[in-house]
């Protein structure tokens, strides 16, 4: 494995584990205290769409508001568990559900990479919240599922009159995203080279599984197996809803001072790939988001440089448009570390309490 990568896949992981650890844990205790008067995280088997996804749920489908939760890469429900904990702590007027997405949950993970694109997530989506007797929903992401968010909240996209609000953690709007990776912004298509990688159809394999060597992986994943069905998230978007951002000679990447790059020139090293331009997406068409949509960033996020997207993401969105900056990394519910997560809680609180804000709870 690379000198590169290794400190820094060693610190992602360690901020990932904290945040899983210690929000399962804590779900967990959510769980065992039927003696508290609030809410509880209940852990939730939901059959929809042919398969079996695993969840969180805070409240009833009697509440007030009703939120769906999508998580990012390589994340899971529990990624969620800050914000389902405050809400069940106040016994907020919510219905709430974050689960283990297709590619994560044991029931929910078919083979064949046929089986995973954003067109397909949107319908699990739409089928949890039916099973769940969701007609109407604020939607919530972080990293690819706010990416997914955005797909779904597009005015183009079906059912998107079903999402009351929208809020992104991390990630753009997919028009100016997709344009800084065509070559608008270099130092975002630096930032993001290793979509090249990751969207291989074999790329947890590639190479004698290189990428499953890393650190971080085997706690999350215990197979090749498991790990490639997560990875085909990016092989179902990228090029088909998502541009593929060029690939850079070693030295260009290597002179990059700001974000760190060690992540990128790791994943370079386990699959090397030939120098080439960007690569934009076949049949999608970017469209507006009606929504009220809330855009939360973290200023130090390494991967997506959200800050200067604040200005272009709005003039994607018709509805209400808040933008909300944090000193945060792109872990925006771990603290202890500012390029990964945020160094102090009342960070972590205003993020919450932007999420609560926009799904219309008084935080």
């Amino acid at each position: 494995m690379s000198s590169h990568v290794q400190p820094c896949f060693v610190l992602v992981l360690c901020a990932i584990l904290v945040v899983f650890i210690g929000a399962g844990v804590a779900a967990e205790a959510e769980q065992s205290t039927s003696q508290q008067p609030q809410l509880k995280i209940i852990v939730k088997n939901i059959s929809a769409n042919g398969l079996v996804f695993t969840c969180n749920v805070v409240g009833s489908l009697a509440a007030k508001e009703q939120v769906f939760f999508l998580h990012g890469f390589p994340e899971f429900r529990v990624f969620w568990n800050p914000v389902l904990q405050r809400w069940a702590q106040q016994s907020a007027d919510v219905y709430a559900v974050a689960c283990d997405l297709r590619g994560y949950s044991s029931g929910a993970s078919p083979d064949g990479a046929e089986h995973y694109s954003y067109e397909i997530f949107a319908l699990d989506t739409f089928a949890i919240a039916d099973a769940c007797g969701m007609k109407k929903f604020h939607l919530v992401g972080h990293d690819h599922g706010a990416l997914l968010g955005w797909f779904m909240a597009n005015t183009n996209a079906p059912n998107s009159d079903r999402i009351i609000t929208y809020t992104s953690l991390a990630s753009p709007h997919l028009g100016p995203f997709n344009k800084a990776l065509e070559g608008g912004w270099e130092l975002q298509q630096l930032a993001s080279m290793y979509f090249n990688e990751l969207s291989l159809v074999d790329s947890a394999s590639r190479n004698n599984n290189a990428l499953f060597h890393f650190p971080w992986v085997k706690p999350l994943f215990p197979t090749v197996k498991a790990f490639q069905k997560a990875l085909w998230w990016y092989y179902g978007s990228v090029t088909s809803v998502m541009s593929k951002p060029p690939i850079f000679p070693h030295s260009t990447i290597k002179k990059v001072t700001w974000p760190p790059m060690d992540f990128v020139l790791g994943i370079d090293d386990a699959i090397p790939m030939p120098v080439r331009p960007s690569v934009v997406p076949t049949n999608y068409s970017v469209g507006f988001t009606a929504q009220p949509t809330t855009f939360i960033c973290g200023t130090y996020d390494i991967y997506l440089l959200c800050p200067q997207f604040a200005k272009s993401t709005g003039e994607w969105v018709k509805g209400e448009y808040t933008f909300v900056e944090v000193p945060c990394g792109h872990e925006l519910f771990h603290l202890g570390n500012a390029t990964e997560g945020c160094d102090t809680s009342s960070d972590v609180e205003k993020v919450i309490a932007a999420i609560s804000a926009q799904v219309g709870l008084h935080h």
